[in-house]
């Protein structure tokens, strides 16, 4: 993955308005805290358990939070077991 800081004059046009990772980030520069957002681009509503799984696995190879070899195994939140064949959701909801 090719990670790319970001210019403080270009965070506005990546980051949106009014979203938890604006106002962390705003937040850390009146602080002089500094924060790191880690943004993927998706289609709107298609995030879904792979998403997640691979951003932590990106996430751990930047940060290099857990050291393993081989790959990490991530353990699910129990909440998103009503999203893995649950009979009562429509898998559609979630792309």
């Amino acid at each position: 993955m090719d990670w790319r800081e970001l210019e403080e004059s270009t965070v506005g046009d990546v980051v949106k308005q009014g979203t938890v990772a604006q106002r962390l980030h705003k937040l850390g520069q009146e602080l002089g805290i500094p924060v790191l957002l880690a943004i993927r681009f998706c289609y709107e509503g298609d995030n879904n358990i792979h998403d997640g799984v691979q951003m932590a696995s990106l996430l751990n190879g930047y940060l290099g939070l857990i050291q393993n070899e081989g790959e990490v195994r991530w353990i699910m939140p129990e909440s998103w077991s009503v999203l893995l064949n649950n009979p009562h959701v429509n898998p559609f909801l979630f792309g």
